[in-house]
């Protein structure tokens, strides 16, 4: 036991004494609250004393020694003069250490929220998961596909947020590496993929994408397979048809069979050929983006348009109208406008019966140009509307077929619109006939100076 601590322990046991005798002497004079209050205030103020001297000496390094001071006081001091060194020492390591722990814990802040700024900018949803699958944080694409919210989603199960029988049983025992689709708890009509994955022993992290477009691409790209397929095997059967026939049964001299299979012949292959041009188009349309631009005289178009529809109308006697407001033209890819225009007008002379109203109208305003093509044709029904853009689709598949359309020319039209940042928009009604429009921006439009 050093000198400091015997010093202070003797100290303490005269206090002790002194009081025990002040005890024993108010009781013998009646008077020993009265004389204890009394010894006890004059003993704080004595200790005070010691304290003020003490501090003295650490905070103003003043080397006082009042006559009051006690032996413990004095020896106290000077044990805090002789390690002043240690003890100022000790004071900037703990001033440093919190120094750097202040700024580690800032660095970790910023570096947690660059991490987490990081994570939100994803476009994969991510949900971060304790071990009992409820929500700790989640960025912002999450929100968007989940419609999570601050206040009200924290803490909650991940199954209550996503209420799907087969994500419950995923969730409840994750496999590794392995995604599950299931629809939006949003709206049925999106695909979402999620996959958990465990993230050291506490956190689980729950990804997810929106696949509908994806589903829908894989869904087109059979569709398109499976129709092109069908619209190709159909002309070949008849061709194959034909020239097995001619093997099998020579024609004889002054017969019509040759003939007549020839003509039959010429038309199916005719129709792949179309098939196959329309499909080099669309392809073009999809893949080329050095695209030649050019003015296009759209009076001259339409007049040649007119022109080629008399000749395919043919016996059917079509009225056809041209309603043209000159003076201007139109920027873009010649030969695309010349697809869109012959589409829009072939199909109306496929689906209008013998003696029907064509109309072809060209203006101008302050949206844009507009070019739309009017028919007294058989018109589409309103289910249908939405999809005759599709590749392959069509409204009367016999009549269209008969009449040598590819299923193709309005899947085109859209094409070169989309290309040129124009809109299309189809009013019908059936049995009256139908409105093609075809909205082109004003960037796209020129005055002609001529």
């Amino acid at each position: 036991m050093n000198l400091l601590a015997k010093t202070i322990y003797k100290e303490v046991a005269v206090y002790f004494v002194l009081l025990i005798a002040m005890l024993l002497i108010g009781n013998a004079v009646d008077l020993t609250f009265q004389l204890l209050l009394a010894v006890m205030a004059l003993l704080a103020v004595f200790l005070f004393l010691q304290l003020m001297a003490v501090l003295s000496e650490c905070l103003l390094s003043k080397q006082v020694f009042p006559l009051y001071l006690t032996p413990s006081s004095r020896a106290l001091i000077k044990y805090i003069s002789d390690n002043k060194g240690q003890i100022i020492q000790l004071k900037n390591n703990i001033a440093h250490t919190e120094e750097e722990s202040r700024s580690t814990a800032a660095e970790l802040m910023r570096s947690q929220k660059a991490f987490r700024d990081s994570l939100s900018a994803l476009p994969d949803a991510l949900i971060a998961l304790d071990q009992n699958n409820r929500i700790e944080w989640w960025n912002d694409a999450a929100s968007t596909l989940f419609g999570l919210a601050n206040a009200l989603d924290k803490n909650k199960r991940i199954e209550v947020v996503i209420d799907d029988e087969r994500f419950r049983t995923y969730a409840s025992n994750p496999p590794s590496n392995q995604a599950i689709e299931i629809p939006s708890p949003l709206t049925k009509e999106k695909t979402i993929s999620i996959q958990i994955v465990q993230q050291g022993t506490d956190v689980r992290l729950l990804q997810a994408r929106d696949e509908t477009h994806l589903r829908q691409l894989e869904q087109v790209r059979r569709d398109f397979i499976a129709n092109t397929s069908h619209e190709l095997r159909t002309p070949l059967t008849v061709i194959h048809g034909y020239i097995e026939t001619l093997m099998d049964n020579p024609p004889t001299e002054g017969s019509q069979t040759l003939p007549n299979a020839l003509t039959a012949m010429y038309r199916q292959t005719s129709r792949i050929k179309g098939i196959v041009e329309d499909m080099l188009m669309l392809s073009r349309l999809e893949q080329d983006t050095q695209t030649t631009v050019e003015t296009v005289d759209m009076v001259r178009l339409l007049e040649t348009a007119r022109d080629e529809a008399e000749i395919l109308s043919g016996s059917q006697r079509h009225k056809l109208t041209l309603d043209i407001q000159t003076g201007f033209l139109l920027v873009g890819n010649q030969e695309q406008i010349r697809s869109l225009v012959a589409n829009l007008v072939s199909n109306a002379i496929r689906y209008t019966p013998e003696g029907g109203e064509i109309t072809l109208r060209w203006w101008i305003d302050d949206n844009g140009a507009y070019f739309t093509v009017s028919d007294t044709g058989i018109g589409i029904e309103p289910s249908q509307i939405s999809r005759i853009t599709e590749r392959f689709y069509r409204v009367d598949v016999a009549r269209s077929r008969e009449t040598g359309g590819t299923g193709l020319g309005l899947a085109i039209v859209k094409h070169v619109l989309t290309r040129i940042g124009g809109e299309l928009s189809i009013s019908s009604k059936p049995g009256v006939g139908s409105t093609f429009t075809c909205l082109f921006p004003r960037l796209a439009v020129r005055r002609d100076t001529k």
